[in-house]
């Protein structure tokens, strides 16, 4: 849970890196604006020129110098939103060494999760050391040994707790005692249903390459996963839907994901919607509220005829930025007959639809919250996300003023000067939407529901 919280918050919160200079970076003087999306900095200057003129609220540039001048870049960071940050070289070089982690690890290829009193394999990550082994889906652990001799047991009672974070804790005690450095072995003890005996296992540690797109045949219907809209994203998951051949329905499983690149959400919704349907609309300085940049479903070659199955879109508290655009794009957009393209189905999502740009700066970066996002009904997403049709929690935490006090913690509306929303208030509907709450049946639920919609097709 700890690495989640900070995988998800390294994702939405992008970081400055700051060149350190003397003197004074006052805003220059004159009412002509920078070019947004062609401006280059240089210097210190610069940097107060993108703030003053691409910033997506305008702040009184008198403000700005007094901010400099009491206390630098971060002190003028301090009057904008929690994702337009400053870093120094070091912080930055830190956030480099997570996202390379994120990306690769050493480990086995297991993904592990609990269920009951029990931590379960979940997963196996192909081309990995435990994919070479006899390791199966729904296998128990029930010991971690470095050696023969020096094992780390795992029993019921270690996972007979009330407290979700306490039992959280102890996942992630197991999951770093499997990891480990790079070409050392570790022994994993499993327990199988219809076998008497453990199985035991020792595995080699490895460089992990974590699959951004991964996928699953249950019967008739396509399971996708993503886990962030990198490059590329698009094209990987409209290969693995290629290779399911004749599937009567798909779930799209954005839980967790924290966003990405902004034209990957629009690639990744085209692949679901008709040609020119809406898929945002973004509101910046330049571009107000009455005249939007909007952008509209559009993929050219094999992809120009879109995927027209029924469609259930999976979403949690994890999921941000160009999740919720994605998700929020196959909700609003609707057939001749009038029905949404997707359900959605989970829980709320995390509810940012602020928009950063990224600026080169000598050997480090800027980014700079320059615009908000709507969807294509019109309303905001910031602050409230996306409300699923149906909701489904697979938390501990099953009634509605739970759950809504976690999201309060862990959303955007958490977050320290976050923009505020225009509609952050959950509507009598959406409200009602709880009632539905239960626990462990996101996916399950997903695909009653797409036996449903197959049925009225």
């Amino acid at each position: 849970m700890t690495k989640f919280r900070a995988c998800l918050l390294c994702a939405l919160m992008t970081l400055f890196l700051v060149i350190a200079s003397s003197g004074v970076a006052e805003v220059p003087e004159g009412d002509a604006q920078i070019n947004c999306d062609k401006f280059y900095p240089d210097n210190l200057a610069d940097i107060m020129l993108l703030v003053r003129d691409c910033y997506v609220d305008k702040i009184d540039p008198n403000v700005l110098d007094a901010a400099y001048k009491s206390g630098g870049l971060e002190e003028v960071f301090k009057l904008l939103d929690p994702h337009s940050r400053y870093l120094d070289q070091e912080a930055a070089a830190k956030e480099d060494a997570l996202e390379k982690e994120d990306r690769s690890f050493g480990g086995v290829g297991l993904e592990i999760g609990i269920e009951g009193k029990d931590i379960v394999v979940r997963g196996v990550i192909a081309e990995s050391p435990a994919s070479r082994e006899n390791i199966k889906e729904n296998d128990i652990i029930s010991a971690v040994c470095e050696s023969k001799d020096i094992c780390f047991a795992i029993s019921a009672d270690d996972l007979d707790l009330k407290d979700k974070m306490v039992k959280n804790k102890f996942l992630t005690d197991v999951i770093n005692k499997i990891r480990g450095k790079i070409g050392t072995t570790v022994i994993l003890k499993f327990k199988r249903q219809g076998l008497q005996d453990e199985i035991i296992v020792p595995l080699t540690r490895a460089v992990i390459q974590v699959a951004n797109v991964t996928s699953k045949i249950f019967g008739e219907f396509g399971y996708v996963s993503l886990r962030q809209f990198i490059e590329w994203s698009d094209v990987r998951i409209s290969e693995k839907i290629f290779k399911m051949g004749d599937i009567k329905g798909l779930v799209l499983d954005l839980r967790g994901n924290p966003g990405g690149f902004l034209p990957q959400a629009n690639l990744v919704s085209s692949l679901f919607l008709e040609r020119k349907s809406l898929i945002e609309t973004i509101v910046t300085r330049k571009n107000p509220k009455d005249n939007p940049q909007k952008f509209h479903a559009y993929l050219p070659g094999i992809f120009q005829t879109n995927f027209k199955m029924p469609l259930v879109v999976l979403v949690n508290q994890g999921s941000a930025s160009a999740s919720e655009i994605v998700a929020a794009a196959c909700r609003d957009n609707k057939d001749k007959k009038g029905n949404p393209r997707c359900v959605v189905v989970g829980m709320p999502t995390f509810g940012k639809a602020v928009m950063q740009r990224r600026y080169d700066f000598g050997s480090g970066r800027v980014y700079i919250t320059t615009g908000r996002l709507y969807r294509p009904n019109g309303k905001s997403l910031q602050g409230k996300g996306v409300i699923p049709d149906i909701i489904v929690s697979n938390s501990d935490s099953e009634t509605l003023g739970n759950e809504l006090k976690l999201r309060e913690k862990f959303s955007e509306r958490g977050l320290e000067r976050y923009i505020r929303g225009e509609e952050e208030e959950f509507t009598p509907e959406e409200k009602a939407k709880f009632s539905l709450i239960r626990k462990d049946r996101q996916l399950e639920m997903a695909f009653e529901i797409l036996k449903i919609l197959k049925q009225s097709n």
